[in-house]
């Protein structure tokens, strides 16, 4: 009766979903929210692709359509639209994070949503315009922002750059990072942390790329960049 009627405790997933990679199998993830009309999510459902087992993360915040009208709403005069968003950790804050596109689909800014708190949204042009933007706020609001590279700037090694079309990308949790490695067809491959590119996200096997990197040796090198 009461999921019929007073619905007292009931749940629903979230209107879209979303996939990470994490080692060699993919999740597919999606909100959870109260059955009544609500726009905050009471946590996170991942199901194993593979396995078919489901995991639920207890994280009360914003459901991915509110915080898609948050970044819409941050750029209203443009009428730009917004691509459903990617979970990332910034600054130890899960984040939304989405690309703003116009009338012709073409990409033309970014945004960053604070799960917690959707009233934290920040844009820009570039991802890494959008994530200064982002980081000034969660410290304006009293969040601690850490740096995300913090540490690697004492590498002594060379930066150098290499281009080519991927030929696959692989992915982990390392540290409660996401870090995400590309293979251009041949060793070694470059890894980045999701949260020091965000672009890299958006990048797909077959796509050409430009990466840079820590010159060395091994199976894989630290990347900074992926363009």
């Amino acid at each position: 009766m009461n999921s019929w009627l007073g619905q007292k405790g009931i749940t629903t997933t979230t209107e879209g979903y979303n996939y990470i990679a994490m080692i060699d199998d993919v999740y597919l993830y999606t909100g959870v929210t109260s059955v009544g009309s609500d726009d905050s999510n009471v946590g996170f459902i991942l199901v194993n692709q593979r396995t078919k087992e489901a995991k639920f993360y207890a994280v009360t915040g914003a459901t991915e359509r509110s915080a898609m009208s948050s970044a819409q709403g941050a750029v209203q005069h443009l009428n730009y639209t917004s691509t459903f968003p990617i979970l990332l950790n910034i600054s130890d804050q899960p984040t939304y994070f989405m690309a703003l596109k116009d009338s012709a689909q073409l990409v033309k800014m970014y945004a960053m949503v604070n799960v917690a708190d959707y009233q934290i949204t920040a844009t820009g042009t570039s991802v890494a315009q959008c994530q200064a933007n982002y980081e000034a706020l969660l410290a304006d609001n009293g969040y601690e922002v850490t740096d995300p590279v913090e540490g690697e700037g004492e590498d002594t090694q060379d930066d150098a750059a290499v281009s080519g079309t991927i030929a696959e990308i692989r992915s982990a949790v390392i540290d409660g990072n996401t870090v995400l490695y590309f293979n251009l067809g041949e060793e070694p491959f470059y890894a980045v942390k999701a949260s020091a590119c965000p672009e890299a996200i958006l990048f797909d096997v077959g796509d050409t790329v430009t990466i840079t990197y820590k010159t060395g040796d091994g199976a894989i090198l630290t990347a900074s960049k992926v363009e």
